[in-house]
């Protein structure tokens, strides 16, 4: 698990919405196959489930970066929900956290994207 990231593909409960639920390490290892599903995704709304995340190492938070980056140049939205105390403090070490919308469930994620 440590060494694996499953992405679950989900609608939004709003049109143009998506939901990719993130389960296990968004690390080195799965950054790849991470950016390959989310560079596919055409969606105005994205918006990432950390409910399963385990961790996120610096290539995990790099990848995010580049993924904000993308969906601002496109004009699309990025949320990124449910995110544990870990992942909230590798993001807010790395002094990032504020260039992300963060929302506590994925409810509301939902509501407000």
């Amino acid at each position: 698990m440590a060494d694996s990231l499953e992405i679950q593909k989900l609608d939004g409960t709003r049109a143009g919405q998506r939901v990719l639920r993130l389960i296990g390490a968004l690390s080195l290892q799965t950054v790849p196959d991470f950016l390959k599903v989310v560079r596919a995704e055409t969606a105005l709304v994205l918006i990432l489930d950390f409910t399963g995340v385990i961790i996120v190492d610096s290539a995990g938070v790099g990848a995010l970066l580049q993924t904000a980056a993308s969906m601002n140049k496109t004009q699309r939205r990025l949320g990124l929900a449910c995110l544990g105390q870990r992942t909230l403090a590798v993001l807010e070490i790395t002094r990032v956290l504020s260039l992300f919308q963060v929302f506590p469930t994925l409810a509301e994620a939902e509501e407000k994207l």
